[in-house]
């Protein structure tokens, strides 16, 4: 992907032990290459003095034409909380690896300089991935909107016995579910929770989603993978009037549904825009982080 990268955000996840030393360092490396730097409150205090005052301070995220590139430093954690506010930026994404385990985070902090110049030069390219848009109905009316990168769980709360769940494909039934839940995951979720229950994996940028119950019932009930468009829907109907239930997005928030509470799951309009290196395939990664032979 073409390299004109002039103004450019960064992320940071002040948990982490390296954050500090690595957000100077990167800072000064994007101002020595004259490019417009904007951070946010808590990458703004990790600055050394001389850097506060060559930076654009931004309230929470950046805002749509404010920026044309978002570093995020952390692991897959931290980006995937940060990419369900930045899709809609519609700005390509590279996460810098302060993390453990990292699917998505793409430099280390060890050629970070090195990759980055790598990105200015245009050799690393752009990866799309379909994103969950979802719909909380109660009483026939929306009471949530959301977006998700990875997943939206249905589960049973921790001391409420099996759920009942009835979903359909649009207007198309296709089963009764009794369990302790389902996870409908993203091409990208689906090496997360998913494939934790046994759920397949799923290439990238396909424009499908997969349904993997949690610990079901009948076991017969085994993962199914669907269309994931803008235009259809995969609809779940809440069933249980005496067990709590959550409703959670990429395992970072969640909201409580109620009997007879409808969830509307399609494609959102935002696509997950990564950038990646060439070489960096998706089976090189699994190999990698799976470790696969």
């Amino acid at each position: 992907m073409k390299g004109n990268f002039e103004k450019i955000a960064i992320i940071t996840n002040p948990t982490k032990s390296k954050a500090k030393e690595v957000v100077n360092q990167l800072v000064n490396f994007l101002l020595s290459h004259k490019k417009h730097v904007f951070v946010d409150f808590v990458t703004y205090n990790f600055l050394n003095n001389k850097l506060k005052p060559k930076v654009f301070l931004v309230e929470g995220f950046p805002k749509q034409g404010q920026v044309d590139l978002v570093f995020i430093l952390g692991g897959d954690g931290t980006l995937l909380n940060a990419a369900r506010y930045l899709i809609t930026l519609k700005v390509p994404i590279v996460g810098i690896n302060v993390g453990n385990l990292g699917f998505l985070v793409e430099i280390t902090t060890d050629n970070m300089e090195k990759e980055i110049l790598k990105i200015f030069e245009g050799k690393y390219i752009l990866e799309r991935r379909p994103t969950l848009k979802v719909f909380h109905y109660r009483n026939k009316g929306l009471i949530g909107k959301h977006y998700c990168i990875n997943e939206v769980v249905i589960r049973r709360d921790s001391l409420s016995r099996m759920i009942n769940l009835k979903i359909y494909f649009n207007n198309d039934f296709i089963t009764n579910l009794r369990g302790d839940g389902i996870i409908i995951a993203s091409p990208t979720g689906s090496t997360a929770y998913n494939l934790s229950a046994g759920g397949s994996l799923i290439y990238p940028d396909l424009p499908v989603c997969i349904l993997t119950p949690i610990c079901p019932f009948t076991l017969s009930n085994r993962p199914l993978i669907l269309p994931l468009l803008e235009d259809k829907y995969l609809k779940v109907e809440y069933n249980s009037s005496h067990e709590m239930a959550k409703l959670i997005f990429d395992g970072q928030e969640g909201v409580e549904i109620r009997y007879e509470d409808e969830i509307k799951i399609r494609r959102s309009e935002y696509d997950l825009l990564l950038l990646r290196k060439p070489e960096e395939d998706f089976f090189k990664r699994l190999r990698e982080k799976l470790k696969w032979g």
